[in-house]
């Protein structure tokens, strides 16, 4: 008995765990553009083009020689520039 209880317990901490992820579907997701193309580099740049859900740690990888910290706050919004996307959205998850 005692190892079915262990197993319930396991598989519901996992379910759980996966439900707890996602992205917001409405309205889309900061892309990135030229502003972040030109503060962040094009390497960050394509990387978060093609995976917009990628992590911040791999970003911070990718970092350029000239790299700017004041012109690309990876830390907030990974860097995406307001200027690129000004269009106020309501969100839904």
């Amino acid at each position: 008995m005692f190892t079915k209880a262990a197993a319930l317990t396991f598989v519901s901490a996992l379910v759980g765990q996966a439900l707890g992820h996602g992205l917001v579907s409405s309205p889309p997701i900061r892309q990135p553009g030229d502003a972040f193309k030109a503060n962040c580099g094009e390497q960050m740049f394509y990387n978060v083009e093609s995976d917009p859900a990628g992590n911040i740690q791999q970003l911070n990888q990718l970092k350029a020689t000239s790299f700017s910290a004041s012109s690309c706050n990876l830390n907030l919004c990974k860097g995406l520039q307001v200027s690129t996307a000004i269009t106020i959205a309501y969100m839904h998850i």
